[in-house]
């Protein structure tokens, strides 16, 4: 069964929807809250589209051993996850999850917990999901898939700009904030505590899932976020004055 590229992207966007939802789900049953979670704005987990992708494209010649799949869609999707935690914390400079205090983790960014579940993911995916949502796509007509695909490609690509340039200026301040832990509050110069307060005052524009839906970023960064907290109520203590 070959799917054309714009098949393939609605697909993508399927099962980063349905990662999103899972990820929510499993937040609110180990949490006890709804948290929106994802580096997007919108209702998507492109890493589980990207892995969705890569099993539909590179294990379905076997399709006919549920063991290899499994085995192969740990290996897979755990490499995904790697590959994209380390890219994420190099291009941003910080770490947006991390797996250090789970067993048999290699580096924090994937642990085997999370590739068993994503191994019993890909067998749900491969022989539960997959049929139906092969057959609804391919009655899906040209006219409509090119259409629904090009909007939601135009969309999917102003939302990660957006969350990438906020996700910069995230970086930005944990790094300011880093470097003032190394010295007390109180003798920061003028215009390094300006330039400072301007940084954490864009923390107020931040949407809430970039703190809320990835609570390691906060752990890692402990201190820079501490900092960040102090100067706030130093700023508010001015006002008052």
């Amino acid at each position: 069964m070959k799917l054309n590229i714009e098949q393939l992207f609605l697909i993508f966007i399927i099962y980063s929807f349905l990662g999103y939802i899972a990820e929510v789900i499993y937040c609110r049953i180990v949490d006890g809250e709804f948290v929106n979670r994802g580096f997007l704005f919108g209702p998507l987990c492109p890493i589980y589209g990207f892995g969705a992708i890569f099993i539909i494209v590179l294990l379905h010649r076997f399709f006919h051993s549920p063991f290899l799949i499994f085995i192969l869609s740990i290996i897979l999707t755990s490499f995904v996850e790697y590959i994209t935690s380390f890219i994420m914390e190099k291009t941003f400079k910080a770490k947006w999850w991390d797996y250090s205090d789970l067993p048999y983790n290699l580096n924090g960014r994937i642990c085997l917990r999370n590739s068993l579940l994503f191994g019993l993911a890909a067998i749900v995916m491969v022989y539960v999901i997959n049929p139906v949502l092969f057959r609804l796509v391919f009655k899906i007509s040209a006219p409509v898939l090119n259409t629904s695909t090009t909007i939601l490609l135009i969309i999917f690509i102003i939302d990660i700009f957006i969350s990438g340039i906020i996700s910069i200026s995230l970086k930005k301040s944990i790094v300011i904030a880093t470097e003032a832990k190394k010295v007390k509050l109180k003798s920061i110069p003028g215009h390094l505590e300006k330039i400072i307060t301007d940084q954490i005052n864009n923390l107020k524009r931040y949407p809430s899932h970039f703190l809320k839906g990835f609570p390691d970023l906060i752990n890692i960064n402990k201190e820079a976020f501490d900092i960040m907290h102090k100067l706030k109520l130093k700023e508010k203590m001015k006002k008052k004055k």
